[in-house]
């Protein structure tokens, strides 16, 4: 057992001095590969300002330009019911009526007290001619009239408020009352909304909404119609940003024939920027990670290695924000194994 662990001891301790000398005739070989290199063949190209089209799509909710809630501006039972969720109404059409029988026998008692009222005053200014009334009962007489007249006024327009109508044309989204409930003003009693005009609310960022502009045209596509290409028309940029530090974006959104949009669909909106004078460089010339990205430069015949930023990924390349300019010359081949300072030889890729 003693001569079996022995063996084994030996073989592993002979197979690491091979490893071991191999591994520094490997250095020496290249060590001595680097002597013999004294200029570095690499393939260069000179950075130039280009132009690429940035593209982004976000997600939002559509939903109508206007709405309004619907109040009552008296208090009453409701009588009759005309209009129901989803029915379509112009401005003025009725909705529903409030019973109005107190208010009624309250306009008959007025109206009545007016009469009288105006034919006191008439035979008042007829004994005044004759000197049996004051002056005093003359203006006492005008006032009852005046007033009266006033109340009669306001009694009839409360009336006119008795009746719920639609304050302007679109569907009837929500109606939070029934036939025979009690309603009172300052509660809100359902929604109309337009939606003939659906907008689309999305949120961009500080350096997106700076090249954003109204009445540009965007691309939309809604969850419900997949297969159907939407457009739209930017409304309105907001000035602040909420408090995600986004800047709201509303989108008119053009409607098509049969494919009706709704309140609270889903919608996604496809923005395409054309950005100006950018540096857009292969991906393979970039070296290190995400945060320590660099380049290799050839300046003078020896290569220089430069820290960059990098920006979007784009089709032919990858944008370089910080960190190059317009005319160095990029090292795009060879740099893999380059090191700061060492002689460089120009060949053709």
């Amino acid at each position: 057992m003693v001569y079996r662990i022995l063996v084994v001891i030996l073989l592993l301790t002979l197979i690491g001095v091979i490893l071991f000398q191999n591994k520094r005739e490997i250095d020496a070989s290249l060590a001595l590969a680097e002597l013999k290199v004294e200029e570095w063949p690499v393939v260069v190209e000179e950075i130039k300002l280009s132009t690429y089209q940035e593209s982004y799509q976000l997600t939002g909710i559509l939903s109508p330009r206007e709405e309004l809630n619907i109040h009552v501006l008296v208090s009453g039972k409701i009588v009759e019911l005309h209009k129901r969720e989803g029915d379509e109404v112009k401005a003025g059409d009725l909705i529903a009526r409030i019973d109005s029988k107190t208010l009624t026998n309250e306009i008959e008692v007025s109206d009545l007290t007016l009469i009288q009222a105006r034919m006191d005053l008439n035979r008042m200014r007829a004994l005044k001619d004759g000197e049996a009334v004051t002056s005093q009962q003359l203006e006492q007489a005008e006032l009852r009239v005046k007033s009266e007249e006033v109340r009669n006024k306001a009694l009839k327009s409360r009336m006119r408020d008795s009746d719920l109508t639609a304050a302007m044309a679109g569907t009837i989204a929500t109606l939070n009352f029934k036939e025979g409930e009690v309603v009172s003003p300052g509660r809100p009693l359902g929604v109309i909304v337009d939606l003939s005009k659906v907008i689309l609310t999305v949120f961009v960022s500080s350096s997106q909404i700076l090249r954003l502009k109204l009445k540009q045209s965007i691309d939309i596509e809604v969850e419900e119609y997949p297969n159907m290409a939407f457009t739209g028309t930017i409304s309105k940029l907001a000035s602040k940003e909420n408090e995600g530090l986004k800047y709201a974006v509303e989108i008119d959104v053009n409607r098509i024939e049969n494919y009706p949009l709704l309140s609270g669909m889903f919608a996604t909106a496809r923005f395409n920027h054309e950005k100006q004078n950018s540096i857009i460089i292969r991906r393979s010339s970039v070296l290190g990670g995400l945060n320590d990205s660099y380049v290799f430069l050839n300046q003078d015949g020896l290569a220089k290695k430069r820290s960059v930023k990098v920006g979007k990924t784009v089709k032919n390349g990858i944008e370089i924000v910080d960190g190059l300019n317009e005319g160095e010359q990029l090292i795009v081949s060879g740099q893999r194994n380059l090191k700061e300072g060492v002689k460089v030889r120009i060949v053709t890729d």
